[in-house]
């Protein structure tokens, strides 16, 4: 069980960083199609990152309370 646990935090942890390099591309994105006069283009993008980055605190939270930081709810 306790090796499980350690294979979850790792993948966890992995795909949280993952994600985060995803989140700072499509701001980069975004700031393209700013800079192209894409308005619309860039609020969707910017949206997107946005969404992953709540995505993301939700996925620290899960995190923390697997390595018991935070109380299970």
């Amino acid at each position: 069980m306790q090796s499980e646990v350690a294979k979850l935090d790792i993948l966890l942890n992995h795909t949280i960083e993952h994600s985060k390099r995803h989140v700072e591309e499509l701001n980069n994105l975004a700031q393209k199609a700013k800079e192209l006069s894409k308005a619309t283009v860039h609020d969707d993008i910017a949206e997107a990152a946005e969404h992953m980055n709540r995505a993301n605190k939700i996925l620290e939270n899960a995190l923390e309370k697997l390595r018991g930081n935070k109380s299970s709810l």
